[in-house]
This record gives C-alpha cells, sequence and structure tokens, in this order.
C-alpha cells in the first residue's frame, strides 16, 4: 500500500467520526430540549390544576354564604312590615281612642249623676249649618281654600223660651275619620238668640256634635248625629238636626 491511500483513509476516518460526534451532540440536544418542553408543559398543566383548584374552593365560598344571607333577608323584611303596620294602624284617622275612657268607667256615678242632671233641666238644643256670606265664599274661591261652614245652636229650655248667657262648647268629629276632632267655643247671637262659630266640617257626611252648656252651677251635655251637606252645595239653612242625648 502506499503513503497517498493510507493517508486518505484516515481522513475519511476522521470525517465519520466527527459525524458521529455531531450526530450524538444533537440527539443530546434534542433530548434536553424535549425534557424541557416536557417540564414545561407539566409545570403549566401544575398551575392551571392549582387555578382551578382556587376558583373551586372561592365557588364553594361564595354558595357558603347564600343561604345565612337569605335567612337574614327574611328576619330583615319580617321586621319591616311588623313596624310598617304599626305605625299605619296608629296614623289612621278612621280610628280614634276615646280621651279618658278609662277615668270615665271609674266615674261611672258621675255620669249617671250628669244624665239625671239632664233631664232634670230639660233643655233642647238644636243646630243648623249656613255658608259663609258671598263675599267670603268669593275670597276662598278665588284663593282656592276650603270653605268654612256656621254653626248656629238654637237652645231653648223647657218652656220653649231662648236660653241667654250661656257658655257653649263643641267636639266634632266624622264618623269616618273619627281621629280629626275639631273644638270650638260658639259666641251668643243675642239679636237672634242662638249661638254660632266658624268651623271646618270636611269631610261631609255623618257626623257627631258633642256640645257642653253652662249657666252658672248648672251643665248640660248632649251629643248631636247629623249629615254636614259640603259647604258649596248649602243654601241659606239646612234641615234641622236631630238631637241624641
Amino acid at each position: 500500500m502506499s503513503q497517498g491511500e493510507s493517508a486518505s483513509r484516515r481522513e475519511s476516518g476522521r470525517e465519520t467520526s466527527s459525524s458521529r460526534g455531531s450526530s450524538s451532540r444533537g440527539s443530546s440536544s434534542k433530548g434536553s430540549s424535549s425534557k424541557g418542553s416536557s417540564s414545561k408543559g407539566s409545570s403549566s398543566k401544575g398551575s392551571s390544576s392549582k387555578g382551578s383548584s382556587s376558583k373551586g374552593s372561592s365557588g364553594k365560598g361564595s354558595s357558603g354564604w347564600f343561604w345565612p344571607l337569605f335567612l337574614i333577608g327574611l328576619l330583615a323584611s319580617n321586621v319591616i312590615g311588623v313596624v310598617f303596620l304599626v305605625l299605619f294602624a296608629l296614623d289612621d284617622p278612621s280610628h280614634h281612642i276615646e280621651k279618658d275612657y278609662y277615668k270615665k268607667a271609674v266615674n261611672y256615678d258621675q255620669e249617671m249623676a250628669q244624665q239625671r242632671q239632664n233631664l232634670r233641666l230639660g233643655w233642647k238644643l238644636r243646630i243648623d249649618f249656613e255658608r259663609p256670606s258671598g263675599e267670603r265664599m268669593a275670597f276662598l274661591k278665588k284663593h282656592h281654600m276650603i270653605p268654612e261652614t256656621v254653626l248656629t245652636a238654637f237652645v231653648v229650655d223647657r218652656a220653649g223660651k231662648p236660653l241667654p248667657a250661656l257658655k257653649v262648647a263643641v267636639e266634632a268629629f266624622p264618623f269616618r275619620r273619627a281621629g280629626r276632632r275639631v273644638k270650638r267655643e260658639l259666641k251668643a247671637d243675642e239679636a237672634k238668640g242662638s249661638y254660632r262659630a266658624t268651623i271646618k266640617l270636611i269631610p261631609s257626611g255623618r257626623w257627631r256634635f258633642m256640645f257642653s252648656l253652662k249657666k252658672g252651677k248648672d251643665t248640660f251635655t248632649t251629643n248631636v248625629d247629623t249629615d254636614v251637606p259640603s259647604p258649596l252645595s248649602m243654601v241659606a239653612q239646612s234641615p234641622t238636626a236631630e238631637r241624641r242625648s
């Protein structure tokens, strides 16, 4: 064998060994990259599993508060409803607690004594309603004000003679709104032998008038139940009211 052939064989052997080394290096680099990618995938999977577990735990916490808050809301709505009903009942003008009802019950004997005194005195009372004068009505309509009613009380003794110089007071209320009480003191009208007061009787309908008449040491009480017309529909005078003692 010549020297040239031996040299060429050595060079080819070197090339094959170098190519094998490069291929082995490439395969090792591929293995390392695949390992890195698999590790990254496993880490991403772990993070996603952690996220899902945290979401699950937060969902369980919110659902755990629902029923306690729901029960608290029911109790609160019940309390608010009861308070509203109590306030509505106390503020309803259709109902009214009789003033000094317990005192009147305790002093029942005095009430009966007053009834006997009413029979002894024998006074009689009737009331009429009149609308205000034309000028007054025009003024009220112009200013969109509620018209008043002129209440006139005629008081006579057992013989039918007018009783002057009396102190006459009245407390009135409509049957539909018993809580709306109106109190007035009537002034004497010597020319007509009557007692008058201007009063707003709203609403129209059935009313009760509780009168107290005093002259010296004598006191006379009586109740009058009558229908009160609207001031706008009144004529000169309304029919005489019925007396109820």
